[in-house]
């Protein structure tokens, strides 16, 4: 592409040296800049871009977007913006010539139920017979291919680069989830989409945004933005049993529609009849195009939620209820979200990626609703992220559990025995208990005890699991590594479940 034709696409405050050149790429990371590359430098959290600008060129960038003057005569051409982040993204939007705007496009922001989203939205688009790529926490799909994921939502040039692919095997649709920092650091610029969906917020990533009220803020920026440079009929799904719901609806454009959601009246997509198992959920959908009833192979009340959001999104993309109701009840699990793992043991083991207080609770109870025996969990929290939700996840595991096993999750540099301690805080008036070395707290009346080494900490709760009892791994879900500082060592909760039970020989 002509660089003269791809800085049309931005607004300049000046663009000097060659511009009519050819370019081959845009890239923001000097080390992977290659000859006739366009290089934007972002400003990021640990380093500066425009501080590679000298590299990149020496590199073979043809030109370099800044937001500070320069000068490299006759080797490159300078163009000066005032956003590089936004340029970043519509830079790459228009070098792969927009595969937004042919694609179907749904993304879903907010604090818990993203993923499971994606994965129930893409069910019902294939089944509907729209090849779906999907972009997320676990994984990006691009047709047949699968490929680890990253970052939930990747930089704005690789995310491009992604719809590109997709679009060039075949898709004709993607889901993916938006993240509360794609949203601040713009990686989302330049995507067009048909359909915005909220999910819920709850407190994370204070870390981050240090406040519930910024950490709000930060998520309405995907609705505020759409169909704003946009010619496709675009909609929102927005969960009104959520406060944010309605603040949310405030932001649209006059050009967008709006489903909302929910268990409440008045809404338009309206869960009514709900029935729960540990084999799964059914309910009836009430919605703007009919009545439908909804079967689903996941369990509980959250996941109805989720599934309502799936039937919004696909009635904003033209997809009848029955073909969405049918797609909805193909998805046979997601995983890492509550995921069974079976071994031919007397008590049931899930693997939940629950990490925040909000999502522990739900997913205990739904649990203890259903379960016939002790509720027994193994959970930590992540270090270096948001420290305040630990003794909030701790009293939740008070009141949600027979008994908790806190044992250490991702502590990169931090203490896992502090993290732990941390969380205990939560379990209010723990006494000791000798006899067993487990704690009992006036918080929940629950017992407690911290193993640190997480294999440990599995083994011991499926030691205790007794006929009829449900044992939850919470924390991690879908992920095969543990962080250690500056190092990630291989663990799967699922496996490391699987190998102790076949370990272990059950009678009839």
């Amino acid at each position: 592409m002509n660089l003269k034709t791809l800085i049309s696409q931005i607004e300049t405050v000046s663009a000097d040296g060659p511009l009519n050149i050819e370019v081959t790429g845009v890239q923001y990371d000097s080390r992977r800049v290659a000859r006739g590359n366009v290089f934007v430098a972002l400003k990021g959290e640990r380093s500066d871009g425009h501080a590679f600008l000298e590299q990149a060129v020496a590199s073979g960038a043809a030109a370099v977007v800044t937001e500070r003057a320069g000068s490299y005569a006759g080797r490159a051409a300078v163009v000066r913006v005032a956003d590089t982040a936004v340029a970043l993204g519509r830079l790459s939007a228009a070098f792969y010539d927009h595969p937004s705007r042919t694609l179907k496009v749904a993304g879903v922001t907010g604090t818990n139920g993203k993923t499971t989203f994606t994965f129930l939205l893409k069910s019902i688009l294939e089944h509907h017979g729209i090849s779906t790529g999907l972009i997320g926490t676990i994984r990006y799909e691009l047709g047949e291919r699968k490929i680890p994921a990253d970052r939930t939502t990747p930089q704005s040039s690789d995310l491009q680069n992604l719809l590109w692919q997709m679009k060039n095997a075949g898709c004709k649709g993607v889901v993916m989830e938006v993240s509360s920092h794609s949203l601040v650091q713009k990686r989302i610029e330049g995507v067009e989409y048909d359909v915005g969906v909220f999910t819920n917020l709850t407190q994370d990533h204070l870390d981050y945004h240090k406040t519930m009220e910024e950490y709000g803020r930060v998520k309405g920026l995907l609705f505020a933005g759409l169909g704003r440079a946009s010619k496709k009929k675009t909609a929102a799904v927005l969960n009104f049993d959520d406060p944010q719901g309605p603040r949310f609806r405030a932001l649209l454009g006059t050009n967008v529609s709006c489903y909302t959601y929910g268990y409440s009246e008045g809404v338009d997509l309206r869960a009514t009849e709900p029935r729960f198992s540990l084999n799964g959920t059914h309910f009836v959908a009430r919605t703007p195009k009919g009545t439908a009833e909804i079967s689903l192979q996941l369990c509980g009340r959250y996941n109805v939620e989720n599934a309502l959001a799936a039937l919004g999104a696909a009635l904003a993309l033209d997809v009848p209820l029955g073909q969405a109701a049918e797609g909805l009840a193909r998805l046979a699990n997601v995983p890492g979200r509550l995921e069974p793992v079976r071994e031919s043991q007397p008590f049931h083991v899930f693997v939940d990626y629950a990490h925040t207080d909000d999502a522990l609770k739900n997913v205990l109870a739904t649990l203890k609703d259903l379960v016939k025996g002790r509720l027994i969990m193994v959970f930590g929290c992540g270090g270096n992220r948001d420290a305040g939700k630990r003794p909030l996840m701790g009293r939740v595991a008070a009141h949600g559990a027979q008994h908790t096993v806190i044992t250490s999750d991702n502590p990169r540099k931090e203490d896992p025995a502090l993290i732990a301690r941390q969380i205990e805080q939560g379990f209010e008036g723990s006494t000791s208990l000798p006899s067993t070395g487990l704690r009992t707290g006036a918080a929940g009346g629950g017992t407690h005890e911290i193993i640190l080494d997480r294999a440990e900490a599995i083994h011991r709760a499926i030691e205790l699991a007794e006929p009829g009892d449900v044992v939850l791994i919470a924390g991690k879900g879908h992920e095969t590594y543990q962080e250690f500082a500056d190092t990630r060592v291989p663990f799967d909760d699922r496996e490391c479940v699987r190998n102790i039970l076949k370990q272990r020989v059950w009678k009839n």
